[in-house]
């Protein structure tokens, strides 16, 4: 079951009544859409939503601006976001991860079994937490510091490949 519960600021009360939320299945995922029940008008408005649905559902976030953080996600999980940091904590499978401009933040579960970590931002740091013992390889890219605490290696055949991307920011993997 899918809940959402949310406070919309606007600057004005046309602005709050038409925004709409609405949800679908895209591709074998969940994509839930927060926008403007008027075509082609974006009302000023912002707000934050907790959203709660079975974490055994494939799941995608897009968001034009603002941040998104997820928590206990046990199937495939991809975000999209222009402006806001990414905060992914306890995922169970693959991961895709974008920011244009913020940071990207992920920890996997101790029972993580996904196919590939794949986190990016244009602006901002990437930070991926491993568990112990998590058999991965890192491909990292940064005009910033690669921190790899980890201490995992560039290739490994047969392992899960993490890949992270800034362009201003630093990318640590611990």
């Amino acid at each position: 079951m899918l809940a959402l519960h949310g406070t919309v600021r606007a600057d004005s009360q046309a602005a709050v009544d038409a925004v709409r939320v609405w949800s679908e299945r895209r591709d074998g995922a969940t994509v839930i859409t927060i926008g403007s029940s008027e075509k082609g008008r974006w009302p000023g408005f912002g707000g934050a939503f907790d959203i709660s649905l079975p974490a055994e559902r494939v799941l995608t976030v897009e968001t034009s601006n603002g941040g998104v953080r997820v928590d206990g996600q046990r199937d495939r999980l991809t975000i999209q976001t222009s402006n806001g940091p990414i905060d992914v904590r306890n995922a169970a499978s693959t991961l895709r991860l974008r920011s244009s401009n913020g940071n990207v933040t992920a920890s996997l579960d101790r029972r993580w079994s996904g196919e590939t970590i794949d986190a990016r931002t244009s602006n901002g740091n990437v930070e991926i937490a491993v568990p112990a013992g998590l058999r991965a390889s890192l491909q990292a890219s940064t005009n910033g510091i690669v921190r790899n605490e980890a201490n995992l290696p560039t290739a490994l055949a047969g392992s899960v490949p993490i890949h992270a991307t800034s362009s201003n920011g630093d990318v640590t993997v611990r």
